[in-house]
C-alpha cells in the first residue's frame, strides 16, 4: 500500500514538473514573439519616419533653407561644420592644361604646361573655388640671334596655391626653370586674371627672380588654363549625398540645433 501511494505521488510530481516546463516554454515562446513584434514595429516605426522626413525635404527647396539658416546663424554653422567638416565641401583631383606667352612681344618664350590640382568649393558657396596645383612645363625659347633659328628646349616645375571667385581669380606660384646647362631660374610669380568658375582661367602673371635671371626671361607673361572639373555634375551629386545625410542622422542634427522640420515654421 505504501508503494502505491509513493508511486502515485511521484507520478503526480512528474505531471506537475512536465505541466510547469510546457508553461514556461509557452511564456518563453510567447515573450520571444512579443519582443520580435515590438522589434519589427520599431523598425518598421523608424522606416516610416525616414519616408515621412524624406517626403518632407524633397517637397521644398531644403538645401536653400539649411544655407540661409547657417548664413544667419554662426554658431550654429560652427557647429555642423564641426561635426561634418567635409559635409558640404567638393574635394577632387583634377588635370590641368596649359599654354602661355612669357614675354608680351610677339616672339616670346612660348610655355605650354601639364600638371595637377587639389581643389574644393564649398556646396554654398559654389563659385568659389580654391586649390593647389603643380605642373611641369615646356618652355620654347626663341634663340636671341635669328628668330627664325632652332630654339633652345627648356623645362621647368612650378607649385602654388590659388583662387577663382565667379569670374575673377589670383595665385602665387613658385618656379624652377632650367636648360639642363648648370643653370636655373628661381622665382616666385603672382598671377590675376579672368576665370569661369574655376574651369577656364586668363592671367597676368609678373616674375619676380631670386637669383640671376640666366635664360633670359621676361618678368611679365601671359597664360590660359584648362581645368576640368564636371561641375554640374559634382553639385548634383553633393547636394543628393547631402539630403542622404541630412535625413538618415535628423537626430543628431536636432542636437546640434538643426530641425529640418522646423525650417519652414
Amino acid at each position: 500500500m505504501l508503494f502505491s501511494i509513493q508511486n502515485i505521488s511521484a507520478q503526480n510530481d512528474s505531471r506537475d514538473s512536465a505541466s510547469t516546463q510546457a508553461t514556461a516554454a509557452v511564456f518563453d515562446s510567447a515573450q520571444m514573439d512579443s519582443i520580435q513584434s515590438i522589434s519589427q514595429d520599431s523598425t518598421q516605426m523608424h522606416a516610416d519616419s525616414l519616408e515621412a522626413l524624406e517626403k518632407f525635404v524633397n517637397n521644398f527647396d531644403v538645401l536653400r533653407e539649411v544655407g540661409l539658416l547657417l548664413w544667419k546663424n554662426r554658431d550654429l554653422a560652427r557647429k555642423v561644420y564641426n561635426a561634418y567638416p567635409n559635409l558640404f565641401v567638393i574635394k577632387g583631383y583634377y588635370p590641368s592644361y596649359g599654354m602661355g606667352l612669357q614675354g608680351l612681344k610677339l616672339f616670346g618664350t612660348n610655355t605650354f604646361e601639364f600638371g595637377i590640382v587639389r581643389g574644393k568649393r564649398d556646396l554654398f558657396k559654389p563659385l568659389t573655388f580654391s586649390n593647389w596645383h603643380a605642373s611641369a612645363a615646356y618652355l620654347l625659347v626663341p634663340d636671341s640671334r635669328a628668330i627664325k633659328e632652332p630654339t633652345d628646349y627648356t623645362f621647368g616645375l612650378n607649385v602654388g596655391y590659388g583662387k577663382s571667385k565667379g569670374l575673377y581669380c589670383y595665385s602665387i606660384d613658385a618656379q624652377a626653370i632650367t636648360s639642363f646647362n648648370g643653370t636655373v631660374n628661381y622665382s616666385i610669380r603672382p598671377e590675376i586674371g579672368l576665370s569661369i568658375l574655376g574651369t577656364w582661367n586668363l592671367t597676368y602673371g609678373y616674375s619676380i627672380f631670386l637669383n640671376n635671371n640666366y635664360l633670359n626671361l621676361s618678368n611679365s607673361s601671359i597664360t590660359l588654363r584648362f581645368t576640368p572639373q564636371s561641375f554640374r555634375k559634382n553639385l548634383i551629386k553633393k547636394r543628393d549625398h547631402v539630403l542622404q545625410t541630412l535625413i538618415v542622422d535628423y537626430p543628431r542634427f536636432v542636437k546640434l540645433g538643426l530641425d529640418l522640420k522646423k525650417l519652414r515654421k
